[in-house]
């Protein structure tokens, strides 16, 4: 390379996709850098899908929707419209996005790069796949296998490493260079990103969701309802007792460094990282995993079908009645439209 000259390597997960894996980003935050509607939405598209099985879409920067069903995966345009379909079997997770549009899949424990225009091939795996697939922003892939090993590759296929993790059944970027595992068990396996290097930390209990992680630090709910943060030196501390049973969905991080945590009874709840409730809104049901976006105004669908906007301070925004339920996370994209998934395979467009 020339001095004084440099050159953009283009290789893994992109900053510039509005939601680019399941959770939003490789930690799992629920995070978008979009900003939802400030006033009601109205409906603006509705497509009832030939499946029996949506998963919210991952969104790419020129607002493609890719969207994960039970029959494979489809590209929708923000007009409601599909642009290609790859039949590649039942999807259960988001796609992860790369920076030139390509998307990374699980379709019955394979592993498939799709190209922007929807081309597919297969990645070669020891075992099948059992997790969402992780792309990190050097264009390795993590999956976590029925062998019990997590897997890392490269997204030419070319097989990077891997290490033992017993039962699995998330990954994420933790964001100081580990790569998180979890399942039900009473540890979290961190794993380097060659899969050449390994630890593990002691839980008190088995997990209730998907961990989500940010600088390092991961937050954690237990099964008893326990929330706790485990520090990079693999400290864990005990932040507040929410029950058992308590919470069904995953969290979400706000940049306020608040936890936004949705309660099976109807409610939707936010601790600061001493463990200390900041507020607690009431809603008409059970909430899905909240989307938080640029202002950390976290947007909700409840188990009747009302979508909510909560503001960063507990403030109630707006509430608007939709015909779905079941529904998944909501989805933003870089306009402001949210994207729902619910039952029977129904995409809805809010704006």
């Amino acid at each position: 390379m020339p001095i004084g000259r440099y050159v953009e390597l283009r290789a893994g997960a992109a900053a510039g996709h509005p939601w680019a894996a399941s959770g939003g980003d490789a930690g799992r935050t629920g995070r978008s850098h979009a900003r939802a509607p400030l006033r009601v939405p109205s409906l603006q598209w509705r497509l009832a899908l030939a499946t029996t099985r949506l998963v919210p879409p991952a969104v790419r920067a020129d607002g493609m929707l890719i969207v994960a069903a039970s029959d494979g995966v489809r590209a929708i345009d923000a007009r409601g419209e599909q642009r290609w379909f790859a039949a590649l079997g039942s999807v259960r997770y988001t796609p992860a996005l790369g920076p030139d549009g390509e998307s990374v899949a699980i379709a019955r424990g394979r592993v498939f790069v799709l190209d922007a225009r929807g081309q597919a091939r297969e990645l070669e795996l020891p075992a099948p796949a059992v997790t969402a697939p992780l792309l990190l922003g050097s264009g390795a892939i993590v999956v976590a296998g029925v062998d019990q090993r997590a897997h890392v590759l490269g997204l030419d296929g070319a097989y990077v490493g891997g290490a033992a993790v017993g039962s699995a059944r998330w990954t994420l970027a933790s964001g100081d260079g580990w790569i998180v595992v979890a399942g039900n068990g009473r540890e979290l396996i961190l794993v380097s990103p060659y899969g050449d290097a390994s630890r593990r930390v002691s839980l008190g209990s088995g997990l209730a969701v998907s961990p989500l992680a940010l600088g390092g630090a991961i937050w954690t709910i237990a099964q008893s309802g326990t929330v706790s943060i485990v520090e990079p030196d693999g400290r864990a501390t005990s932040l507040v007792e929410l029950g058992p049973h308590a919470v069904g969905v995953a969290p979400a991080l706000g940049r306020d460094g608040g936890l936004r945590v949705g309660l099976r009874h109807g409610e939707l709840a936010c601790y600061d990282a001493a463990g200390k409730e900041r507020w607690r809104r009431g809603i008409d049901g059970s909430p899905s995993a909240p989307l938080l976006d640029a202002d950390d105004t976290a947007v909700v669908i409840s188990s009747r079908g009302t979508l909510y906007a909560i503001a960063r301070d507990g403030t109630l925004l707006w509430r608007q009645r939709t015909e779905l339920s079941a529904a998944g996370r909501p989805v933003l994209s870089a306009d402001g439209t949210l994207y729902l998934v619910g039952r029977g395979g129904r995409l809805e467009a809010w704006r």
